[in-house]
This record gives structure tokens, sequence and C-alpha cells, in this order.
């Protein structure tokens, strides 16, 4: 199965190092004792996409994407921008009521989550992962690809909105 790039830059990029760094680690996660190839990666991104689809999401929602610090964080990034949602990275350790509250609030439609119990969702290449649907109160403006939470001296979340264009030249300069 190929990675389709056609409609993110992120998501063009990847499909390079994809081909050009087959055999090489793309992600290795201290914490899981786990390593996948840049070849790995444009396997389960892919099996990711077709996981979320079946599931619902669509182009044009967001997810808050709770997993922490884990292989599935990339994988699951690339996979909801190769279609076309939006993505709010959001602290893992919040609890369910609290991730849904602000996964509502700012415009999300779904959360992606590593429970400490219970099944993740059918057909996902990480089992431990579950998708929650969330009713968005917010819409998401056009074009976001991701939502950075801050809450400046308020303790407010407030989202910043990002286009993968101004993220990539952030990343040029």
């Amino acid at each position: 199965m190929r990675l389709d790039s056609s409609s993110s830059p992120f998501c063009a990029a990847l499909a390079r190092q994809v081909r050009d760094q087959k055999g090489r680690t793309a992600i290795h996660s201290e914490a899981e004792r786990s390593s996948v190839s840049f070849a790995e990666l444009g396997e389960r991104i892919p099996a990711w996409i077709d996981a979320l689809r079946r599931a619902g999401v669509a182009p044009g929602q967001m997810a808050a994407l709770a997993v922490g610090n884990v292989i599935a964080f990339p994988e699951l990034f690339f996979a909801l921008r190769g279609l076309g949602a939006a993505v709010m990275a959001l602290d893992a350790d919040l609890s369910d009521e609290a991730a849904s509250t602000v996964a509502s609030r700012m415009g999300c439609s779904w959360v992606v989550d590593r429970p400490s119990s219970g099944p993740g969702f059918s057909g996902a290449p990480d089992p431990a992962v579950r998708l929650r649907p969330v009713r968005p109160e917010a819409e998401i403006p056009e074009g976001a690809a991701l939502v950075k939470l801050t809450s400046g001296s308020t303790l407010d979340p407030r989202g910043a909105c990002f286009t993968e264009e101004a993220l990539l030249e952030g990343i040029d300069h």
C-alpha cells in the first residue's frame, strides 16, 4: 500500500523519505523499546488511514491526538493529515472527560487516545489506541493542519491554527 501524498506537503515529504530511506530507522521509542523504519512507516500509515476512514474520520474534521510520546503519535499525525483532517495535540494524561471537553470546545470531532484499559478500535495498527467521537462546538478554519493549545496567563485553553505551509515555512526559517 502506498502513502498518498497528493493532499499534504507533510505527507509528500514523508513519501520521499520512505522512498529514499527505506531501511533506515524513522522513529525509535525508548519507552516502548521499539523502532520503525521508513519502509514500515510507509506500510503503517496507510493502514492507519484505512482504519480511521472506516471509523468515520473525514476530511475537514479535526482529531485531538492524545496518545502520548509513542510511535503511534507521528503515524497518526501523518495518517490524519493524509485524510485531510486537522490535528490538535492534547496531553495524554488528561481524564477522558477533560480531553473530551477541550477537544469539543476546540472543534474536534474525535479524540484519539490510549486508555489504561479496554479495547482499541478495530483494524488499527496499534491495538492500544482508541478513537472516540466528540461533538464539536466550534468550526475549524479552512486549511488548518495543526492546532496548538495555549492558555497564556488565563489558564483558559485557546487554539492557534496553523496551515502545513506555515509550519513548513517555520521549519525553513
